[in-house]
């Protein structure tokens, strides 16, 4: 609606404060983002409703399907996840000084062991163990970050006195959660 909104002058002037719902559409009325879902038919609707449901099903015996970590492109994929949810978020947490950066650390170290024991489990499930190459980087990755929060680039690095829980945070993904999947031969 129109406001009387007083300009610098003191003078009303009329201003539009809230959008009306034509003006996110194209044409005005009802179409746009869900114009159209809205309008389809019954037929249509079910159609679509059957896609997510196949969609649903398939995303769901995917993740409950044992981990494949020797299929072409998984290495790239292992290490962007463990890059992407761990490691960047462990180099940060180590710049958070005090109590606050303590228990971001020993949470992100706590989520990492979780995580390499149910890939481990997952791998297991097709007879084969998480691939050693893959392990050791995941160790590079997480003493690569802890190395670039202590001594940091420009300069910046990690408070000296939360250098030795960073280290003992890395300690405890390095000895539970990578060296404990390792095999005999990894």
């Amino acid at each position: 609606g129109l406001d009387a909104t007083p300009d610098k002058s003191g003078n009303a002037k009329k201003t539009h404060h809230r959008r009306s719902s034509s003006s996110f559409s194209g044409t005005g009325g009802s179409t746009g983002l869900f114009g159209n879902l809205m309008r389809s038919k019954s037929g249509d609707a079910e159609s679509m409703a059957a896609v997510a449901a196949a969609q649903a099903a398939a995303s769901v015996a995917a993740a409950n399907a044992p981990l494949d970590l020797e299929s072409p492109g998984s290495a790239s994929l292992w290490g962007e996840t463990i890059d992407a949810c761990f490691a960047n978020a462990f180099k940060r947490a180590c710049r958070v000084p005090g109590p606050d950066g303590r228990r971001t650390r020993l949470g992100l170290a706590a989520s990492w062991v979780h995580f390499t024991a149910f890939a481990s489990e997952k791998s297991l499930e097709s007879g084969k163990s998480i691939p050693a190459a893959l392990l050791i980087s995941a160790a590079g990755k997480l003493y690569g970050a802890l190395g670039d929060a202590a001594y940091g680039s420009g300069g910046i690095g990690m408070a000296r006195e939360d250098v030795p829980h960073a280290e003992a945070c890395a300690l405890h993904v390095l000895r539970c959660g990578i060296l404990a999947r390792l095999d005999e031969g990894g």
